[in-house]
């Protein structure tokens, strides 16, 4: 199976929405949150945050990057170009992975028992 081409386009709707996205209040209103950097995504993996498409840009990949993304093939992929990527990102120097997933709901514990 061949891989699609990256996403190149500025205007594409992905791109378009994940610029959306980083305004608190699209977030709430789609009920979903981003996750940037290879350490963040795979503190959330392991945490058990649902996550639902990852975004990566290999030309932007840390070592870590690197190590993080061949762990997540069980995610819908879309790969953006350098461009693309750095438009959506919300960092200083990106390291080329972003993911989207469920807002998790708040776990609260159970209170004890009053006497």
């Amino acid at each position: 199976m061949t891989r699609p081409a990256p996403i190149t386009s500025l205007q594409n709707s992905h791109v378009k929405r994940l610029v959306r996205l980083r305004t608190r209040r699209e977030r709430e209103q789609e009920g979903v949150i981003l996750i940037e950097g290879a350490r963040e995504i795979a503190r959330a993996a392991a945490s058990g945050v649902p996550l639902t498409t990852l975004f990566t840009c290999p030309d932007l990949f840390s070592p870590e990057a690197a190590q993080v993304a061949p762990t997540l093939t069980s995610l819908p992929e879309l790969e953006l170009s350098r461009a693309a990527f750095e438009k959506v990102s919300g960092r200083e120097n990106p390291d080329g992975l972003l993911a989207l997933a469920a807002t998790p709901a708040p776990r609260c514990p159970n209170p004890a028992p009053t006497p």
